[in-house]
């Protein structure tokens, strides 16, 4: 996604966050007619539940908005650790190739 499509997203999620689920509900809509249906679905449920909730006067409840950046600038530890035995397996198989290769010039 560039920078544009998240940003619609974004702007969904902190919209939902301050209580405008009218609002949120129609660029959940718009992503999800951009992006498939079926990763906004949620989103879009719990907007229509927000403001039925409303409409037979039960208070709204804000959540604070999520920090895009944060997981961005930030990788998981699983993330980093999913690389690093990425990173050897490569060297292992790259290490055991060249061997198997080395044999078969000493074969011939």
């Amino acid at each position: 996604m560039n920078n544009e499509e998240s940003s619609i997203i974004e702007q969904a999620s902190v919209l939902f966050s301050q209580g405008q689920y009218e609002l949120a509900k129609a660029l959940y809509e718009k992503a999800g007619r951009k992006y498939g249906e079926h990763l906004f679905k949620a989103n879009v449920w719990l907007c229509n539940k927000r403001l039925a909730q409303l409409k037979n006067g039960e208070g709204t409840v804000l959540v604070p908005a999520p920090n895009f950046t944060a997981n961005i600038a930030h990788p998981s530890s699983s993330a980093e650790e999913q690389l690093a035995e990425t990173q050897a397996n490569l060297e292992k198989y790259y290490f055991e190739a060249q061997d198997l290769r080395n044999k078969l010039l000493d074969l011939q």
